[in-house]
């Protein structure tokens, strides 16, 4: 599965910043904003009222002035009687939030789609991040993004999944994967009336424990019903007992909440419930109390089988005392919960983003959660329980399961998109409960690399690849598509040392066929230091690109060597590079470089001391000088006066990451607030901080403009990237690494 995240940074009440903290960000906006009215909800209410196929305007529910606007963005008739067809109305909003998240020409656009590429017909997830206080700057974190359209398909029904992470201040938990889950159902037959709840049948609890069956008799899902378990109405005082009294194996990973669920507001007073946002005071009129912010709540049974309304906070209060923690996996073991009741992920309104039933349990530590953003059908919730379990129970991953289950709510009709999925999973990025046997085993630390062995008796061709075969070949096709913005044409050609004053403008629309054949015809002229052939272009798009067929079918066998000077394998094989006949002379050549051993910083947590420990190893061995301070310091030393001598006196400095290392206040933020000082010292485009994350873990704002290397699942790979980093700043300096 190929993951690819965007933080969504929002700078004004229409204006935000879609972050890939690897590759960069686009300055973008919100849509349906006419000036500085935004139309948001109003497109929120259209989508509730055709949730079950109506297409008929009520002009009661709107005022003039939305009229005006849904009429002019094309949801409505000009006659203002019918709303657009739901495949138009869709397609229309779809494509909207498209173009606000991927602005065609921008960075953002150009990443979704080289993940697409890179996913290669396989599951490409997307995950977008908000921080929990971007609701008080703006209202991205209410969008349905799950209804992207790229103007030729909705994204969610080729392959493409979705979730969400909040970024708050705490680790996010931690869960060891099983080779058996249980499943604990609540079914709720709760209905209101007066709050237009209709009541529910028996027909979803029955199509979830067909969709439990197959899994229940492989093996891998056990399902436990907690009205058959009680003998009584599953209320939520039944709920709190289970929990309570059945530990260990016995108790549940998933918690599927099947009821009525409801946004709005309880009177503290009365008790009276109001749907929505708008009133200010309690209806009741022998209250009148002022009500308190809107927020979500599930309709359970009450002893007497009435609508008993649980809040989002009193729910999420209970349901922590039964999940694990970061630190204590024995803890809990409560990993995902899931609710098919109607607007138990919607948050419109208020100021905090975990108003919502799913986003407060997201922050009550809960790792997972499914929820429905709108309204659901009862048929459509039905169908994607049914489908969820099936897909889970073949040990798919939630986001997996998630997406597979929305096409089984009907494509063609008006639901598919309301599920959301929340995902904070220490180290899980797909949500993956199940163990997975034939999965690679991950590694802490990087993996130790034996030296290569560099062969000289063997010769090697010289590359003739031209403008002609790259055309002929279809690899300058593949440099428009993948290599059609100005950072990433640069990030290129500064692998290859292509001159910068020899560069010409990078087109701000269209001509960028002209710009890389005129690139092209420049290296055959011989600007380069590799010479006038063609072969380092493609070998260095090749090393951007490891998934894309055309570039790696045509690379030298060299390249890995020319980039990193190390190949790593898992197994920490021997390997034999083959080199060509005038090895000594480039050998002779970088004798005459300056000869000192690359001086690195590694800033990083106390908490990460045993795998920084082996980096730092590692590094020493591969001829490079790191600095730590248990190895650096002397006693006695004033070790803040030496530290910060270190820093100023290194050649690049790396900033470990992690979960502790991120959320934790200490000297490792005042390290990092030093380098980055000293880093605007550093001349522009040089490369003096690599952050190197350790684990999977949000990136801090202050280093999002860096881009990262991973340390994890892969330690080969990250650590090979880490290498050829080292290495490209070693050679700007002029030394012989």
């Amino acid at each position: 599965m190929e993951v690819i995240e965007f933080f969504l940074n929002p700078q004004n009440e229409e204006d935000f910043e879609v972050i890939n903290t690897e590759r960069g960000k686009t300055t973008t906006n919100l849509p349906f904003f006419d000036g500085e009215i935004d139309y948001r909800t109003t497109l929120i209410r259209v989508l509730e009222i055709t949730s079950h196929g109506t297409t008929e305007f009520n002009p009661q529910r709107f005022s003039p002035a939305e009229q005006d606007w849904l009429v002019q963005a094309g949801f409505l008739n000009q006659e203002k009687t019918q709303f657009n067809p739901t495949a138009i109305l869709l397609k229309k909003i779809g494509q909207a939030l498209y173009q606000s998240l991927f602005p065609t020409g921008g960075k953002s656009e150009y990443l979704l789609k080289a993940a697409l590429q890179r996913a290669n017909g396989e599951e490409l997830h997307i995950r977008f991040g908000f921080e929990a206080e971007s609701v008080e700057t703006n209202r991205a974190a209410d969008y349905p993004w799950e209804l992207v359209h790229d103007g030729t398909k909705f994204l969610a029904w080729h392959k493409v999944s979705f979730s969400r992470y909040i970024a708050y201040d705490d680790s996010p938990p931690n869960l060891p994967q099983v080779d058996k889950v249980n499943v604990l159902l609540v079914s709720s037959e709760a209905f209101d009336p007066a709050q237009g709840l209709k009541k529910l049948g028996r027909s979803e609890r029955e199509a979830i424990k067909e969709g439990l069956q197959l899994a229940c008799q492989e093996g891998h899902i056990h399902l436990t019903d907690l009205a058959e378990e009680s003998g009584n109405i599953p209320t939520f005082n039944a709920l709190q007992k289970y929990l309570t009294e059945h530990r260990g194996e016995q108790q549940p990973h998933v918690l599927h909440f099947d009821g009525h669920g409801l946004y709005g507001q309880k009177c503290h007073q009365c008790g009276k419930i109001h749907a929505g946002i708008t009133p200010n005071k309690c209806r009741n009129e022998a209250c009148g109390e002022k009500l308190p912010p809107a927020q979500g709540y599930l309709v359970f049974e009450d002893e007497n089988g009435q609508s008993d309304y649980i809040s989002a906070q009193k729910l999420g209060a209970t349901l922590q005392n039964f999940t694990p923690s970061y630190k204590n996996t024995n803890y809990g073991s409560l990993a995902v919960v899931v609710l098919s009741a109607c607007q138990s992920g919607m948050a419109v309104a208020g100021d905090s983003v975990f108003n919502g039933t799913a986003q407060q349990l997201i922050h009550h530590s809960i790792p997972a959660v499914v929820a429905m953003q709108y309204s659901v059908s009862v048929e459509a919730a039905k169908n994607f329980a049914e489908q969820f379990y099936r897909a889970l129970g073949q040990k798919d991953s939630l986001s997996a399961a998630v997406r597979q289950a929305r096409i089984a709510m009907d494509i063609e009709k008006n639901q598919w998109y309301r599920p959301v999925l929340y995902l904070r999973w220490h180290d899980n990025e797909g949500g993956q409960l199940f163990e997975q046997q034939d999965a690679p085993q991950k590694s802490d630390s990087p993996i130790q690399v034996k030296e290569p062995i560099i062969s000289t008796n063997i010769k090697i061709q010289q590359g003739k690849m031209n403008l002609k075969e790259l055309i002929k070949n279809g690899i300058l096709n593949e440099l428009v598509i993948l290599f059609n913005d100005e950072d990433m044409a640069d990030l290129l050609l500064n692998m290859i040392d292509f001159p910068g004053h020899m560069r010409p403008i990078f087109p701000s629309k269209g001509k960028i066929l002209g710009y890389w054949q005129g690139i092209c015809q420049q290296i055959q002229n011989g600007v380069v230091p590799s010479g006038n052939d063609l072969q380092s272009l493609v070998d260095a798009a090749a090393d951007i690109f490891p998934a894309n067929s055309v570039f790696q079918k045509y690379r030298s066998n060299l390249s890995d060597f020319n980039n990193s000077n190390i190949q790593s394998s898992k197994d920490s094989q021997q390997i034999d590079f083959s080199v060509e006949n005038n090895y000594e002379n480039i050998a002779d050549n970088s004798n005459s470089q300056k000869k000192r051993a690359l001086q690195v910083f590694l800033c990083h947590s106390s908490g990460d001391k045993p795998t920084v420990r082996k980096l730092y190893q590692q590094l020493k061995n591969d001829g490079f000088q790191p600095w730590l301070d248990e190895e650096n310091l002397l006693p006695g030393q004033d070790w803040e006066l030496e530290i910060e001598k270190a820093v100023e006196s290194a050649d690049i400095i790396l900033v470990c990451l992690s979960q502790s290392s991120v959320t934790k206040v200490g000297y490792v933020q005042k390290e990092i607030k030093f380098a980055l000082d000293i880093a605007d010292r550093q001349p522009e485009g040089s490369i003096f901080i690599i952050p190197v994350k350790l684990q999977s873990c949000q990136i801090p704002r202050r280093l999002s403009n860096k881009q990262w290397v991973d340390l994890y699942p892969d330690s080969v790979k990250g650590y090979s990237r880490l290498v050829s980093g080292l290495e490209h700043k070693a050679k700007e300096l002029g030394f012989n690494q």
